[in-house]
């Protein structure tokens, strides 16, 4: 990327990043939730491992269940390109196996409540089949 090409793209991204801090600020405050950024401003980069994973990663102790949470303020809701195509798709996987997945966030309570009532969820399921 040239220069230009990086200074437009932080500040077409500046506001989801600053936006993501105060979900990860939020959430933090959550009994037994320990959360935080899993990608910070990637920009133009090789496609790896990190493909598709979602803003926000941790977990909900003492049980240990992984917290996943995507913050959206660039694409709309079922945008198809490449990168929201791959968080879908690892959104599926983490949610197939017992994670909490929050996706499409826009405001900060929506995290909040998403992440509370997946947890909710989660556990509900434990003891029902305990």
């Amino acid at each position: 990327m040239t220069p230009d090409q990086v200074r437009r793209w932080k500040k077409e991204n500046a506001p989801e990043e600053e936006f993501t801090t105060q979900v990860i600020r939020a959430l933090n405050l959550l009994a037994f939730v320990t959360v935080w950024r899993t990608k910070r401003r990637q920009g133009a980069r090789k496609s790896d491992d990190l493909d598709g994973v979602l803003d926000i990663g941790g977990h909900a102790a003492p049980d240990g269940i992984a917290i996943y949470v995507e913050t959206k303020r660039s694409c709309k809701d079922g945008c198809v390109c490449a990168s929201c195509t791959a968080q879908r798709v690892f959104a599926e996987r983490a949610t197939g196996a017992g994670c909490v997945v929050v996706t499409g966030v826009r405001s900060v309570q929506q995290a909040v409540d998403g992440v509370r009532m997946g947890l909710a969820r989660r556990r509900g399921l434990e003891r029902s089949t305990a």
